[in-house]
């Protein structure tokens, strides 16, 4: 690594101090959310948690125990052995001739100084030599790896075959240790192996450093208008309160198109009375206006999706399937019972160009 990026290593620590020692900055999994663009995480609650505004409660628990064993698993019994694709594995494993590939585990954060808010927190790297996934050339450095366990369903909702999160991880994990490659291993439903490579990607890599610098400096900010509010309530300075009140909120991000946002402002003001009544403005009523005709717009397009899925329903009810194949990998039509005796109708179609 060159001089710039120091290693910090968190080896011995427990999961709380881990999580506390990342609100100084932006990790790789939470670049994402600081851009706006992760569906499970608004950027508002990272903002709170980074304030210390929001409690995060970070416990160690048996889901990310889970987590950390699975993570071991997807490294040493389908990362190694994979070459070309998910048959791959089996063909060298049993192959006697085949030497697994080597990797060690990063217990650590990667800090760089040019980018002293970003964190890069990689499962494992290999060492030089590895051929890359893009090209097929050798790549003269080492190479980060990140493995993901994912539910087959969930990927096959993302046209890439997973979240633009996970990319944008990769990623940012390039841009703090600056090195050129990264690999990507997937493990579906606990079963399905699928590897993918990336080269350094300077656009969305820009994207990147621009956007959680903005954010993490919007954070600083807000947190010295904390510090000024907490010293004025001490002196009883409170007629200051309502101007440092403002400067505080005002650096909140904005809503987002997401059930994540909703949800988490749900979680938020659960514990507020919520019975004061706002006088509405005309930008308030233009805007429930607008509301209002979106929803009429909708309703003929809810009336059809709803039509076709019970034309698929009826189809597979008289045939007595609960599912429909399109060949050439072109996806899927089910209904079936869930585990709760639910029927559940999923589209699961492909779009090929």
């Amino acid at each position: 690594m060159k001089a710039n990026i120091k290693f910090v290593s968190t080896k011995g620590w427990t999961d709380q101090e881990w999580h506390r020692y990342r609100l100084q900055g932006v990790g790789s999994s939470e670049c994402a959310s600081a851009l706006g663009r992760d569906r499970y995480k608004p950027k508002l609650r990272l903002h709170l948690e980074k304030t210390k505004q929001w409690d995060p409660t970070f416990e160690d628990s048996f889901q990310t125990y889970r987590g950390r064993c699975i993570e071991q698993s997807i490294m040493r019994d389908y990362w190694r052995f994979y070459t070309t694709d998910k048959e791959s594995v089996l063909l060298n494993m049993i192959n006697s001739d085949y030497v697994p590939k080597k990797y060690g585990k990063v217990r650590g954060f990667y800090h760089n100084d040019k980018y002293d808010w970003l964190y890069s927190t990689p499962d494992a790297k290999a060492p030089k030599g590895l051929p890359k996934l893009t090209d097929g050339t050798i790549n003269e450095t080492e190479t980060l790896i990140e493995a993901k366990s994912i539910a087959s369903y969930y990927a096959k909702s993302f046209i890439i075959g997973f979240p633009e999160a996970y990319l944008i991880q990769t990623q940012s994990q390039l841009v703090v240790t600056e090195l050129e490659y990264v690999e990507l291993m997937l493990l579906e439903d606990g079963t399905i192996p699928a590897l993918y490579g990336f080269d350094y990607e300077p656009n969305l890599c820009e994207i990147i450093i621009e956007g959680t610098k903005e954010f993490m400096d919007n954070a600083r900010e807000t947190i010295k208008y904390i510090k000024i509010k907490e010293e004025a309530l001490i002196h009883g300075r409170t007629d200051e309160l309502a101007d440092i009140e403002y400067e505080i909120t005002k650096r909140e991000p904005g809503p987002e198109d997401s059930d994540s946002y909703a949800e988490f402002l749900t979680e938020r003001y659960k514990e507020r009375q919520m019975e004061n009544v706002m006088i509405g403005n005309d930008g308030q009523y233009r805007l429930a206006l607008k509301l209002l005709e979106i929803k009429e717009t909708l309703k003929p397009i809810e009336a059809e999706k709803k039509l076709i899925e019970n034309t698929f329903k009826e189809q597979m009810g008289k045939a007595e399937a609960n599912s429909i194949n399109f060949d050439e990998g072109r996806g899927s039509i089910s209904w079936r019972k869930d585990v709760n005796g639910t029927f559940r109708f999923r589209n699961d179609v492909r779009i090929i160009e």
